[in-house]
């Protein structure tokens, strides 16, 4: 899994140079229940911070799911990030996707 590797060499160098890392994390699942956290998001986001991770940010699904923690550190599954949850227009922002100075994808 190469993206991985990849994903695992910015959190490591973002790390080393004393720095917070958090991670956000898009995704969508298609169970009837979205108020509940799929298992495989969990033990994606226990990964992320088994590797170094100090603050999981997931976003995609329209509802809040219950925070959780993995060695003390919070992972946040959905966010109700989507547009038809908001009452009211929000800015736009072009993201960019940085670690240790270099895009983690292009």
């Amino acid at each position: 899994m190469k993206e991985w590797g990849r994903l695992m060499a910015g959190i490591a160098a973002v790390k080393a140079a004393g720095h917070l890392v958090a991670v956000a994390v898009h995704t969508h699942h298609w169970d009837a229940n979205w108020l509940e956290t799929p298992e495989w998001m969990l033990e994606l986001c226990r990964g992320l911070i088994d590797n170094g991770a100090d603050i999981i940010l997931g976003t995609g699904a329209p509802v809040m799911q219950p925070i959780s923690f993995h060695r003390g550190k919070a992972i946040i599954p959905a966010s109700a990030t989507s547009s038809s949850t908001r009452t009211a227009p929000r800015p736009t922002m072009r993201r960019v996707s940085m670690c240790g100075g270099a895009p983690l994808y292009g």
